[in-house]
């Protein structure tokens, strides 16, 4: 297998012996990259690491993100040499890529992935010290070309075979070498399918017509290419040491999804959602909505729509109205139907009712006795919308939705200048509030 020594190799050019020793490992393991360091040490620290070739994106996801930092200016710099040697032709449009006044966050994920994220789109990859994938733009690459045969499965992860690359349909660059970055396209297919890593030249794989060409690094519809974009929360924290200071930030990575909870950045607390269906499990109230709803798209009726909307609504949002208020609304407006999504109820201070047509949810049963009585109807909404199907002739009431007791008692503190608020205790002299416990009239007695 091939082996690369990708960390620390010390001293290697220093004497004979790291001469002999470095002839030893290149004869042993020929293709053996090594990475020379400044020496800083009289002793030899080798680090070696096998590049496996595991299908690293097939399952990512953001949760597989440990670590993530902005690099400051100099990392940043390196990070942009490093691309434009690697990829002449980005050059002239690298600025646009990657501009120097963005924030270039590295995220470090597992099997020694590093992701390079500008603008919160995944940009470059590259593992461990090795060279810069782009996730992009697979165009500024060296091409291979697989025949028809190897499309569905450079789909489904595989690596590239040599014989999908030298049949009819394959075409190979000849000036590719062993261990580059290289853009898989398709016979007959304009747009890249995978990029990856050859594993030996591409004369080698024309030679040899066996085994596997080149690693399948990153490919269509695989984690990575779902995730297309991140969203980054950023929290800067002021480090100062060494008479200089420099920002430390804490990012969270979650691919954008529809995010629980209230969303600050649209608006804060301020829900402006609205309810598609009501919470209630009243089978005739749904029944109810499945009709309006009906009528609301086929005839267009903004009274319809009103309707389907406030059978929407909560308890509280669909208060009583008393018979009384009823009558009064009613007054003067001719044959009208009378609709009240919500409970009609009786009021002894009514002592006359006239005749009515009243549509509503529910009806108290002595408001029903005295709406018949006088020779009025109490309708439910299906009989309404075979009467009104577009709330023609009808008249739409709504009860006072701040006339309950709880309300009452919201405002600014009782007893503050200009304040209308009911206190929640009458008074906490010896008749009322201390009294409580002594005698029956004032709560209970023991």
């Amino acid at each position: 297998s091939e082996l690369r020594i990708s960390d620390a190799l010390a001293f290697l050019q220093r004497g004979t012996q790291g001469r002999e020793l470095s002839i030893k490992l290149k004869t042993q393991f020929p293709n053996l990259s090594i990475h020379r360091l400044n020496p800083t040490t009289p002793s030899l620290s080798l680090s070696l690491a096998q590049r496996q070739p595991v299908k690293m994106f097939k399952k990512f996801s953001t949760e597989e993100v440990s670590g993530q930092n902005q690099v400051k200016a100099s990392v940043q710099r390196r990070i942009r040499q490093s691309i434009a040697e690697e990829y002449p032709l980005l050059e002239p449009v690298l600025e646009d890529l990657l501009p120097k006044k963005s924030p270039l966050i590295v995220a470090k994920c597992q099997n020694h992935l590093n992701l390079v994220v500008v603008n919160n789109v995944p940009l470059f990859f590259n593992i461990r010290d090795g060279p810069y994938m782009p996730t992009l733009h697979p165009n500024i690459m060296k091409k291979l070309q697989v025949d028809r045969g190897a499309i569905k499965f450079v789909l489904s992860g595989a690596n590239i075979m040599c014989p999908g690359l030298t049949s009819p349909g394959g075409a190979l660059d000849i000036e590719v070498g062993a261990e580059t970055p290289v853009a898989i396209m398709a016979e007959g297919k304009q747009h890249a399918l995978a990029i990856g890593f050859t594993k030996m030249s591409a004369k080698d794989i024309k030679a040899i017509n066996k085994g596997i060409g080149v690693d399948n690094m990153h490919y269509l519809n695989d984690g990575l290419w779902k995730n297309y974009k991140f969203s980054l929360s950023v929290r800067s924290e002021v480090i100062k040491g060494r008479g200089a200071s420099c920002s430390h930030f804490s990012i969270s990575l979650s691919r954008v999804q529809p995010a629980m909870g209230i969303d600050l950045k649209a608006g804060g607390k301020s829900k402006k959602t609205k309810r598609t269906a009501p919470k209630s499990d009243d089978v005739y109230l749904k029944l109810l909505v499945k009709l309006y709803r009906f009528l609301a798209r086929r005839t267009g009726s903004k009274f319809n729509a009103v309707i389907l909307k406030r059978l929407f609504m909560s308890k509280i949002n669909k208060p009583p109205l008393s018979l009384s208020r009823l009558i009064s609304y009613a007054e003067g407006k001719g044959d009208k139907t009378v609709v009240l999504v919500g409970t009609v109820t009786d009021d002894v201070r009514a002592y006359e009712v006239p005749k009515l047509k009243v549509c509503a949810l529910k009806f108290t049963k002595t408001a029903r006795a005295r709406i018949e009585k006088a020779g009025g109807e109490c309708l439910t909404f299906d009989q309404l919308a075979l009467r009104a199907p577009l709330g023609q002739n009808t008249l739409l009431l709504r009860g006072p939705k701040n006339a309950r007791e709880a309300v009452k008692h919201f405002g600014p503190a009782p007893g503050v200048p200009h304040s209308h608020t009911k206190p929640y205790v009458r008074a906490k002299g010896r008749k009322f509030e201390r009294a409580r416990g002594k005698r029956k009239s004032r709560g209970y007695k023991i």
